[in-house]
């Protein structure tokens, strides 16, 4: 990595400190060498509120449907704009077209676990599908990848469907990729096979097989990093490092929350806890960095306020 002249935004949220700056900026935080990255290291200022969201234009709805393209079918949960003092489970849309943006789970874990976070998304104006499929004991991550590409296919058949409740809706080429865990592995796995993917932003991405690494050298999308300093699952070192180092173009942002940890991104842990790490922040603290990274991110780069 010697001589890499690319930089990073790298910051350090502490979460018993506000430290995001204005709206236009994702948080305050100084450029680093991607080879060197600053060492993670405690730090205790002032306590203040933790990151606050704006008010959200539009209600959140929520729909399950299937996802059919050609022979391959697979369910998915959409979240979804919807009309202002509507919200909840089939809302009428709200009138527009609002950009898309598919997020893949985390290993074993369903869609349901994250949605607060997609339907905040949802609720500042952006379509989100989580698919439900790569949900099998040994998932085929190039498959899950495959799926993400579907997805825009099936959004952009159902945007031109008379009757579609999606009809009219899909703000064709501009689109966003995310994940958890798992998904977020997949989520830049996608986005290096599909050229319609403007952006990527990842929560605790874990490693695929096929191994997303070498790809990520020709992949010349914004990408953002969530991660924890404290997840016991994908650790930042080991697990998403790798990914950031490799990615020689583009823009990279790196939001490490101290004191995060892997199920954390998560609205409840999954069976009983079991197979869960922890952190020394709680999860609702967590869960508003997170959303608020997100929001600032592709409100950035799919053009939302």
């Amino acid at each position: 990595m010697a001589g890499l002249s690319r930089r990073i935004t790298f910051a350090m949220l502490v979460v018993t400190s506000c430290l995001w700056g204005p709206m236009t900026t994702l948080a305050t935080g100084t450029a680093h060498d991607v080879a060197s990255p600053p060492a993670v290291a405690a730090a205790s200022p002032p306590a203040v509120a933790p990151a606050t969201l704006p008010p959200a234009p539009y209600a959140a709805g929520v729909r399950d449907d299937t996802v059919t393209v050609g022979s391959r079918s697979f369910s998915a949960r959409i979240h979804y704009p919807a009309v202002p003092g509507s919200g909840g489970p089939d809302a009428p849309i709200a009138p527009g077209r609002f950009p898309a943006i598919v997020f893949g789970h985390g290993y074993q874990a369903s869609v349901e676990l994250y949605d607060s976070t997609l339907g905040d998304l949802a609720s500042r104006g952006f379509i989100v599908v989580a698919p439900r499929s790569g949900g099998e004991l040994f998932p085929d991550h190039a498959q899950f990848a495959a799926d993400f590409s579907l997805t825009l296919d099936w959004l952009e058949a159902q945007d031109r469907m008379t009757g579609s409740w999606l009809f009219g809706t899909i703000e064709e080429g501009m689109y966003g990729a995310s994940g958890h865990s798992m998904g977020g592995g997949v989520s830049l796995l996608a986005a290096e096979r599909d050229p319609r993917f403007d952006t990527v932003a990842v929560l605790a991405a874990a490693p695929t097989n096929p191994d997303l690494v070498p790809g990520l050298a020709e992949l010349a999308v914004p990408v953002l990093f969530v991660s924890g300093s404290q997840d016991g699952i994908a650790p930042f070192a080991t697990d998403q490092r790798p990914m950031i180092e490799a990615l020689t173009t583009g823009t990279v942002k790196v939001v490490l929350i101290e004191g995060g940890w892997h199920c954390g991104f998560l609205d409840s842990d999954p069976f009983l806890g079991l197979g869960c790490d922890s952190g020394s922040v709680d999860r609702a603290t967590q869960l508003a960095i997170t959303r608020r990274a997100l929001a600032d991110w592709f409100g950035v780069d799919l053009g939302r306020p």
